[in-house]
């Protein structure tokens, strides 16, 4: 999969070239995807031309909100909200910001963290605090 993330000529810089991992049942989903799409297709999520949009809305959204409304998600899903996704999921996973950093291309960590959604429980949080600092402690 190619991930552009400059509009004209070369990527910024060498953080905006991506190869990403993709798993099997992913690259089914993209297969059928496009089928679907047609044969002309040459984005993943076009607009109702099959090109992608530049600016602010350079995906289609309503599609995008069409989908979630389909899945019952309730909640303002926009083109971005995958992006948030990600960072969670990978930061729940792993408990490492510089990985999540590192994986979303990010200079700082700061940043990647902004995109870090917690819905833990704080109780729950305050009963983990001995696991986390006992890890901690072991790892020293």
């Amino acid at each position: 999969m190619t991930v552009r993330r400059s509009w004209t000529g070369e990527p910024k810089n060498e953080a905006s070239k991506a190869t990403i991992p993709l798993t099997t049942h992913t690259v089914q989903l993209l297969r059928r995807w496009r089928v679907e799409q047609g044969l002309g297709a040459k984005y993943v999520f076009p607009d109702r031309k099959g090109e992608l949009r530049r600016g602010k809305h350079r995906y289609d959204s309503d599609r995008i909100k069409e989908a979630a409304k389909r899945a019952s998600i309730d909640k303002n899903v926009h083109p971005h909200t995958f992006r948030h996704s990600f960072g969670t999921w990978t930061y729940e996973r792993t408990r490492d910001p510089k990985l999540v950093q590192r994986l979303m291309r990010h200079a700082s960590f700061k940043t990647s963290m902004g995109y870090v959604h917690d819905d833990r429980d704080l109780r729950e949080v305050i009963e983990q605090m001995p696991i986390l600092i006992g890890a901690q402690l072991k790892s020293a």
